[in-house]
């Protein structure tokens, strides 16, 4: 699975960046087929149906997730993670703190309902 294929935001500004779909994917695989000369665990099932679950969410919300990112920093003015990170090291965007919160808690959460949902539940650190 290739990211490009899924979304066209460059890999460094996507929502999932690494593991990959694809790594996850091949992880599982080969895991898979070493089951013939070693039987998968009842625990590493439960593993390879996460991570399987987790590439279901990312193809599904990926690319949604992908533009509300975009979304998100252009609205603050910047173009990408590095136009935002410059932005906030230079002050930038410092009177505008609760926005800039904000959308960095909507970013970890949308990140958070990909790898894991039950963790969205959590409220954020104060």
């Amino acid at each position: 699975i290739d990211r490009a294929v899924l979304s066209p935001v460059d890999a460094d500004d996507a929502v999932m960046r690494e593991p990959t779909a694809a790594e996850l994917v091949t992880a599982v695989r080969e895991r898979l087929v070493e089951a013939t000369d070693r039987p998968v665990t009842g625990f590493e099932a439960r593993v390879m149906a996460n991570v399987v679950a987790i590439v279901e969410r990312e193809l599904e919300r990926g690319p949604d997730a992908d533009q509300h990112r975009r979304d998100r920093w252009r609205a603050l003015g910047a173009d990408d993670d590095a136009g935002l990170a410059a932005m906030i090291r230079s002050g930038g965007v410092d009177e505008r703190f609760d926005e800039v919160r904000a959308a960095l808690e909507a970013d970890a959460a949308e990140r958070l309902a990909i790898n894991n949902p039950r963790w969205v539940q959590a409220p954020m650190i104060e």
